[in-house]
């Protein structure tokens, strides 16, 4: 694949950021994924034309025909062989008015328009309203994922991590998942990842909502993966937690490509939250009425320590934020009564009382199989304490997991630390029957893994190759490598897979001997 993103033998989308409501043309055996919304009246009734056609353009194996423009229209281009960034003719009709495009006017038939997969077309049309109209046409490769197109109220930047800014959220299944549009909230998420250029954000549904098949809820997280030059880092971690039976809820993803604001973004993984929810992490969590501090909550060990609600435990400091229940439910009692319990587990690892430990604070299997994804996947940020999450039922014990947090720092072969060093660990692998049972579960945990993940590895390289290959062209890694560490950033996709395997291979190969050495 060229820088120039060449697409053999595949189609191209061409996303046309547009106003008013009028009937589109699909390609046969599509659907108008938009026939819920033509209930309006046309707003620019002008702008009556607007295509690409073969004569014009021979690089196009067919007419491409707009015959309305609306801010969710999506054509397919049929093409052999398209190279871009290019030029395409288009020809329009526009009443009254007049197209710009570049400061000059557009000829119909004769102006091309410059075409790039990186950089929308800006186009400005005259003399058929108040003020003058402005649109964008962004040309993405047709990379056989779903395209979700997100637009913000006047196209603003996602640029805030506390204020959330209204949006539209338009899914396109292509006859494989559903099709879908909504009213969203959108704000900037992560802590290193929100300082890259190639923004991750959550979204916020009005009410609970499926999105590209998954269980329907209100919040989801759209990954950039910025930092991961296969893209499948998160992927593969995830999967791994789905395998262990101590893991009660992993996160389920998918991708697609992003356009938001009419530019095309790239990859993006589209990931349930982590938050309290019978679909998700399903605990009794305190009320806003309740005046009973012996329920469910979720906590997250992190040396970002930038929740509302946090402590450090007594001895060690280890840095606990209270992620549920809100910070409006969230009081100094409920806090106390959080660092009591983690404190007296705590006290329990470093005495000995191992015990104690297990019958009164913590889950063993959960901690165990949570211990052996993040050995497997060689987490840095596991060892150094961040999104380290745990979770406390009403009434129980402490769980381990959610997993979270893989794109980074993981998957290579820097450290060859087992999960034993890290966090409670170091005092648990002093315990006799803790280690007993790791020896156990993870003899049957591997038999699970090997050679089922490597299976899902190749699949997923598939499904996202053409993908991988564009987004390097839009946000290219030779650019920022000075602060990436996962090793692979001057490789290609499949040469950067190719290794992710190969130290998945050799860890689980050095764990038997580091286990059996415990």
């Amino acid at each position: 694949m060229t820088k120039t993103a060449r697409i053999s033998c595949l189609s191209i989308l061409a996303c046309f950021w547009l106003a008013g409501c009028m009937s589109l043309s699909f390609p046969e055996g599509w659907t108008d994924p938009r026939q819920e919304d033509n209930k309006g009246e046309t707003k620019y009734s002008e702008f009556t034309y607007f295509a690409f056609l073969k004569e014009d353009n021979p690089s196009l194996k067919s007419d491409v025909v707009c015959t309305g423009l609306d801010p969710y229209n999506l054509l397919m281009i049929s093409a052999d062989s398209i190279e871009l960034p290019c030029e395409l003719i288009p020809r329009f009709s526009v009443g009254d008015g007049s197209i710009i495009w570049n400061g000059d006017e557009l000829v119909s038939g004769e102006t091309p328009i410059y075409c790039s997969a990186k950089y929308p077309a800006q186009i400005r049309i005259q003399g058929i309203a108040p003020s003058d109209v402005f649109h964008s046409i962004s040309f993405l490769p047709y990379t056989g994922l779903p395209v979700i197109v997100v637009a913000t109220n006047q196209g603003k930047s996602i640029e805030s991590k506390t204020e959330w800014l209204a949006a539209e959220l338009k899914t396109y299944g292509f006859g494989k998942l559903p099709d879908s549009r909504d009213s969203v909230l959108v704000k900037k998420r992560g802590n290193g990842t929100a300082t890259y250029p190639k923004v991750a954000f959550n979204v916020k549904f009005d009410k609970k909502r499926p999105i590209l098949g998954m269980p329907k809820n209100k919040t989801w997280c759209f990954l950039a993966n910025f930092r991961d030059r296969t893209e499948m880092r998160n992927a593969v971690a995830f999967r791994l937690g789905q395998m262990a039976d101590g893991l009660e809820w992993t996160p389920k993803s998918k991708f697609a490509e992003l356009v938001l604001n009419g530019k095309h973004e790239g990859l993006y993984q589209i990931t349930e939250k982590i938050n309290v929810n019978k679909n998700r992490v399903d605990i009794d969590e305190i009320g806003a009425d309740s005046a009973d501090v012996n329920v469910g909550y979720l906590l997250e060990m992190d040396n970002y320590y930038d929740e509302a609600w946090k402590f450090r435990t007594a001895i060690n400091g280890w840095p606990v934020n209270v992620k549920s229940p809100d910070d409006e439910i969230c009081d100094s009692s409920f806090l106390d009564c959080i660092s009591s319990f983690y404190n007296g587990f705590e006290q329990c690892l470093v005495s000995g009382d191992y015990e104690t430990a297990s019958s009164q604070y913590y889950d063993m299997n959960s901690f165990i199989d949570y211990g052996l994804v993040q050995s497997l996947t060689n987490n840095g940020e596991f060892f150094n304490c961040f999104s380290v999450y745990g979770y406390k039922k009403k009434d129980g014990k402490l769980f381990a997991g959610p997993l979270w947090d893989f794109d980074y720092r993981t998957f290579n072969d820097v450290d060859k630390s087992l999960f034993t060093d890290g966090i409670w660990y170091m005092y648990l692998k002093n315990d006799t029957a803790f280690v007993r049972r790791v020896k156990s579960r993870w003899d049957s945990y591997k038999s699970k893994v090997d050679p089922y993940i490597f299976d899902y590895m190749d699949s997923l390289a598939t499904e996202l190759s053409v993908s991988a290959h564009i987004d390097e062209t839009i946000y290219p890694f030779s650019r920022f490598m000075p602060d990436m560490k996962n090793g692979d950033e001057e490789m290609t996709f499949e040469q950067a897979v190719a290794k992710m395997k190969q130290v998945l291979s050799d860890r689980i190969a050095q764990m038997d001997i580091l286990i059996d050495r415990l």
